[in-house]
């Protein structure tokens, strides 16, 4: 199996972070599922044997938004899954780079 769809399939099973009561915090998850979409579409792009065009744009901002956030006490288990699916999709980018290089 492809490393890209094995790290694909791992990722999917991740729990996404649920919805947060900071206002800040919760557009951060908006903007984590956008990427994650968008990321999605490019690993079906090239799981399907095709070659995604132009270049993979990358999310370090939004990544380090969510790696720096404070959370309270109640979202500390949200946020964890939050840290989880960033690296996850950090990894999932990296894999994606190296099959374009």
């Amino acid at each position: 199996m492809h490393p890209l769809n094995q790290h694909y399939t791992k990722h999917k099973s991740l729990e996404f972070p649920t919805h947060s009561d900071d206002d800040v915090f919760d557009d951060y998850l908006l903007s984590l599922a956008e990427y994650d979409a968008y990321l999605a579409g490019v690993v079906e792009t090239i799981l399907c044997g095709q070659k995604p065009d132009g270049n993979i744009s990358g999310d370090d901002g939004l990544f380090q938004k969510i790696l720096s956030y404070s959370p309270s006490p109640d979202e500390i288990t949200n946020f964890e899954r939050a840290r989880r699916y960033v690296q996850s999709l950090n990894e999932m980018r990296l894999l994606i780079r190296s099959y374009l290089d």
